[in-house]
């Protein structure tokens, strides 16, 4: 799987799994209405993160390249997803991960 069929494959799941209500009373925890969510519970994204981590073809490398468009224009289920998924695969960091994660604060990450 590539960074784009990563990202598609993560709003795909997202946009199924909406519910609006749930979106309605996680807004309530951001500041200033900053939540852009589909309304996931927790348990469903963790599991999404874990079903992705287990794909053998799903590489950090792949994680960081989807993170930036994902974080630049997502919205907080697909931020969320991307971010578990990162740290799943934290036996493969380097010095150049946590640069690229520290990026992430710069373009999307604001609540």
């Amino acid at each position: 799987m590539n960074s784009e069929q990563l990202a598609e494959d993560i709003r795909l799941f997202c946009s199924t799994h909406a519910n609006e209500a749930m979106a309605i009373k996680y807004s309530r925890y951001f500041k200033e209405s900053l939540y852009d969510g589909y309304g996931i519970s927790a348990p469903v994204i963790h599991g999404k993160a874990r079903e992705l981590a287990l794909t053998a073809s799903i590489t950090l490398d792949t994680v960081l390249k989807s993170a930036e468009e994902i974080i630049a224009h997502g919205r907080s289920e697909e931020i969320s997803i991307i971010m578990l998924l990162a740290k799943k695969l934290h036996k493969q960091f380097t010095a150049r991960t946590f640069k690229e994660i520290e990026h992430w604060y710069s373009i999307g990450i604001n609540n």
